[in-house]
């Protein structure tokens, strides 16, 4: 089979070599794993907006700038836009009609992206969200989001699929010694930074847990953070990691410190794999949380100062941080195979 994914909205070009020197955000880490796994039985283009010169890693696997895909596969059986459609649709539709095309959503419709619903009925464009949450989610947005009329006319054509992001299979845990005064922050500072290092600067003021230290990796596209106030060594900025770099901070790490309540996950790469090397993330009760997060002691009410301190007094001074463990539904291989279900259904 040959699979086209479109990529137009990326912060600046990725391919294999990205996670070994840098950071980079859940979604493009996310395309990079799933489309290096369906290379082993298929040919994959990756096109991305703002790439210049092609680069192939595999005989199977090619990532190019916009359009240039012909050089590689001459007619996509399948084609994956990833984020949106608008500006390309048509055109991609006229140039391979036979293509079954699929939007795959990482973000929120509505607050996030904005998708035309008259194009992906009429172009028959199928969506797929990262979980069962984002697919409801998604869904009552649509519904709200248009007429009665349109909605009868458009809305019962469209078909909503959910397929889980993936882990690595080898993230288990490996006996790493654990530091019970460290906490890690491994997102982008929009998602409610200003959030953590309030709580954390509260916590750090309660008995016992004065010598806690946040530990933040930003993959560094999208600003910066605040931590004016507070001794100097509270905080440790990581910088931009390597997944791998960043990994072992997280196994080395009492939790992963994600108390804020502003902006909430569509899936949570990070509950994923933190989870998955045995280590456990105070999150808020809200998105994808309680779907992604297995032991739902790492579930707080983060909107309450009190329930944080009480959690992290528990799991650092009170030997009581959970037990956590990968789900399997995450593993690479198995949402592989979801994905290959639905090209073939």
């Amino acid at each position: 089979m040959n699979i086209l994914i479109i990529d137009p909205k990326c912060p600046e070009p990725y391919d294999n070599n990205s996670n070994k020197t840098q950071g980079l955000g859940g979604t493009e880490s996310t395309i990079l794993k799933i489309a290096n796994q369906l290379a082993n039985n298929h040919t994959v283009v990756i096109t991305q907006h703002n790439r210049v010169e092609s680069y192939s890693p595999r005989e199977s696997l090619h990532f190019t700038a916009p359009f240039q895909e012909n050089t590689y596969i001459k007619s996509p059986d399948v084609i994956i836009f990833v984020q949106m459609i608008e500006g390309i649709i048509g055109q991609l539709t006229f140039k391979y009609p036979k293509a079954r095309k699929f939007l795959w959503l990482h973000n929120y419709v509505g607050e996030e992206i904005g998708i035309s619903i008259r194009d992906i009925a009429i172009f028959n464009v199928e969506i797929v969200c990262v979980s069962e949450f984002h697919k409801n989610h998604t869904l009552e947005k649509i519904k709200n989001t248009f007429i009665r009329r349109l909605y009868f006319t458009y809305i019962r054509r469209i078909k909503v699929h959910y397929i889980y992001n993936p882990i690595d299979t080898e993230m288990v845990p490996d006996g790493t010694l654990v530091d019970n005064n460290k906490l890690v922050f491994l997102s982008s500072p929009h998602k409610g930074i200003e959030n953590v290092i309030r709580l954390f600067s509260v916590a750090k003021m309660s008995s016992g847990l004065e010598k806690l230290t946040l530990y933040i990796a930003n993959p560094g596209y999208r600003g910066d953070y605040d931590s004016s106030g507070l001794e100097v060594g509270s905080i440790v900025n990581l910088g931009s990691l390597p997944q791998h770099v960043a990994i072992n901070h997280v196994r080395s790490a009492l939790c992963v410190f994600y108390p804020q309540s502003k902006r909430p996950e569509t899936f949570g790469l990070v509950y994923a794999e933190a989870n998955a090397v045995g280590t456990p993330v105070l999150a808020h009760d809200f998105g994808s949380a309680s779907e992604i997060l297995g032991n739902q002691e790492q579930i707080v009410d983060c909107s309450d100062d009190g329930k944080v301190i009480e959690t992290l007094t528990s799991w650092c001074l009170n030997g009581k941080r959970p037990h956590v463990e990968a789900n399997p539904q995450f593993y690479l291989n198995n949402v592989v195979n979801s994905w290959e279900q639905l090209f073939y259904a």
